[in-house]
């Protein structure tokens, strides 16, 4: 009796690992960007004539999209070095706008100072004046 179940239980473990294989077979038709089965993809030796013919016709597809892969890549490469170049030319122009910057609150503190020394000649006048009258 135990002897059964086991063998069942193996069976349906079996059973279930086709089944499991199968679905994933499906998912990965579904998510393939070229639509061929991996296995097909694979070079086979067959001496049927049809399957000759289909892997001769799938080939080209793959070739296809191989070519449009790379096509892809090329134009993000291109896509990465204009951007890469922009963001080079905005990083020199925020350099040179922060170091103007910079030197305008240098100039202007210089000033304030100056300012700053003058009003407290000034008020010292002042207090003087008012003391003396």
């Amino acid at each position: 009796d135990q002897i059964t179940q086991f063998l069942e239980a193996v069976v349906s473990t079996q059973s279930t690992g086709k089944k499991r294989r199968q679905m994933v077979e499906e998912e990965q038709k579904l998510r393939s960007p070229h639509k061929v089965p991996i296995n097909r993809a694979l070079p086979t030796r067959s001496s049927d004539p049809e399957v000759e013919d289909e892997e001769e016709e799938e080939s080209p597809d793959v070739a296809e999209v191989i070519r449009m892969h790379k096509e892809k890549q090329a134009k993000l490469a291109d896509q990465m070095l204009h951007m890469t170049k922009n963001l080079k030319q905005v990083s020199i122009a925020a350099r040179d706008i922060i170091t103007q910057d910079n030197k305008a609150l240098s100039d202007i503190q210089d000033t304030v100072e100056k300012n700053s020394s003058k009003l407290t000649r000034e008020t010292a006048k002042l207090e003087k004046y008012n003391k003396s009258s």
